[in-house]
């Protein structure tokens, strides 16, 4: 098909995109308006004078249609979604293919390397433009992340910017954080901030989306000789090496993010982002700080490491089940560093074999959202919870007996932190120099890359019993507290940009 010929096709898709959404958002205020209705104890009509004060009175006349009217509007709001995702795969088919980066077809002679580079490429790395602060603006505490939403309040992304609010803190500065890659709608940062121990206000905090920008758009980032410029993840560890910035970044390197991409273009991307000497690391854990630190020569000279206060003691350690035990698997499919389909495997082997009994044991898995549940051989059913709120998630911690959390990287992971600070024996697996987590809990069982050791340990962690497992929290090391966590690192690499 010609290229003259895409160009319709691409707008008209682009139209239909918002169309089919827009009509299915429409459905979805229809549906939820419905179900209120139904369900609610108030039936928003004027019912007759007759039946004003009889708790019996008939409802079908009201209820059964608006049942019809909330199916119908559930089944179109299904049709329009999945209309709406086709358009979308053909505006970006379309789109790939008018640029030159989709290559099923040839439709023009030669693209310009910004197009052929900066479409292409997984992540958008397109550089940020520098630009001169406003008059009298006084220097700012700045984290690029590539997304910022409820659902970042996890992990490496919550450390992040709690690694900022810190900095914010010490150094009375404000905090700016500049959206990268998603742009999301924002929820409250100053009630993450003050349950990390941290009192940040809301008006203290400003939030700037550059995720727009494209090698034809460009967006603007206005430097002051006195910002304090901190990226956690390699695509906005790369961004910040392509500013003239007066000083060091802080490079938050929570992981080692080549091995999360297979051998190719944006696995050296990530690699190259270590080896400059224009950052000041900061690594999560001691282990990331020694694997790092036997690659990199600048990190070894340069380099600290906090320990992550993830501990959920605080809240109360695990509670002891009178019926059957629990097990809680982290799955997430989408991130393979967490080895879901041998971690499913190895518990379902440790069932179907009879090394664990399934008739004493409940499985739950949480993660990642629209995982169906997991009916094992054995006829035992690991129920998906799917991406849990963090308050929901940390009164689970307190229910689970064992809790299988797989990593092939070489940060320990925090559902195995989180899940051992309380309480829960945990299984993981080796990599590289993390061969002992004993340093933060007994409650660790180390297992090697193969399925069968995987079972074994399983089945290891599984026979300690409630009162031994509560008993070795007394010789736990995994911390509580934020800002005693990070408190001499961010002293002392205040000091160290104040001198440069």
């Amino acid at each position: 098909m010609r290229r003259s010929l895409w160009r319709p096709v691409h707008l008209l898709a682009r139209a239909d995109r918002y169309l089919f959404f827009g009509l299915a958002g429409k459905c979805q205020t229809i549906e939820r308006r419905a179900h209120r209705i139904i369900s609610g104890p108030v039936i928003p009509v004027r019912l007759p004078s007759a039946w004003a004060s009889d708790a019996s009175a008939p409802r079908w006349w009201v209820v059964t249609p608006v049942r019809i009217i909330r199916r119908l509007a559930y089944k179109t709001k299904n049709v329009m979604d999945r209309a709406g995702h086709y358009s979308a795969r053909v505006e970006g088919k379309a789109t790939r293919l008018l640029a030159a980066t989709d290559y099923s077809a040839r439709l023009i002679e030669s693209v310009s390397f910004e197009t052929m580079f900066y479409g292409s490429i997984r992540f958008n790395v397109c550089p940020l433009k520098p630009a001169l602060p406003a008059l009298g603006r006084k220097g700012k505490v700045t984290l690029l992340i590539p997304a910022l939403s409820e659902k970042s309040f996890f992990g490496g992304t919550a450390s992040a910017l709690i690694v900022a609010g810190m900095f914010a803190k010490v150094s009375g500065r404000n905090l700016r954080i500049i959206e990268t890659i998603v742009h999301a709608e924002h929820v409250s940062l100053s009630g993450f901030f003050k349950l990390n121990g941290l009192s940040l206000r809301d008006e203290d905090i400003e939030i700037v989306d550059v995720s727009s920008r494209s090698h034809k758009v460009h967006c603007y980032v206005d430097m002051h000789p006195d910002d304090i410029f901190i990226a956690s993840a390699w695509q906005d560890a790369h961004l910040l090496q392509r500013l003239p910035l007066a000083t060091k970044f802080v490079y938050v390197i929570q992981d080692f993010e080549p091995i999360f991409y297979a051998n190719g273009d944006v696995s050296v991307m990530a690699e190259n982002t270590y080896r400059p000497e224009n950052f000041i690391p900061l690594c999560n854990t001691r282990l990331i700080y020694e694997f790092m630190s036997a690659r990199y020569r600048h990190i070894e000279k340069a380099g600290l490491w906090f320990e992550p206060a993830v501990s959920r003691v605080g809240n109360g350690a695990s509670v002891r089940n009178t019926g059957k035990k629990k097990m809680f698997v982290y799955g997430r499919p989408h991130v393979e560093r967490n080895l879901f389909y041998t971690v499913i495997n190895a518990v379902n082997n440790v069932f179907n074999d009879g090394r664990l009994d399934s008739r004493e044991w409940d499985i739950c898995m949480a993660g990642q959202d629209n995982i169906a549940d997991i009916a094992l051989s054995s006829g035992l059913v690991i129920r998906n919870l799917g991406k849990m709120p963090l308050n929901e998630y940390v009164d689970l911690t307190k229910t689970i007996d064992l809790a299988v959390s797989l990593m092939m990287a070489p940060h320990p992971s925090y559902p195995v932190l989180e899940m051992a600070s309380v309480g829960a024996a945990v299984v993981t697996t080796k990599y590289a120099n993390k061969t002992d987590l004993g340093r933060y809990s007994k409650n660790i069982f180390m297992a090697d890359l193969a399925t069968e050791d995987i079972e074994a340990k399983i089945a290891e962690a599984a026979s300690l019993s409630y009162d031994e497992r509560i008993a070795a929290l007394s010789s736990n090391r995994i911390e509580s507290d934020w800002e005693s966590a990070l408190r001499d690192q961010v002293s002392a690499i205040m000091a160290t940009l104040g001198s440069s």
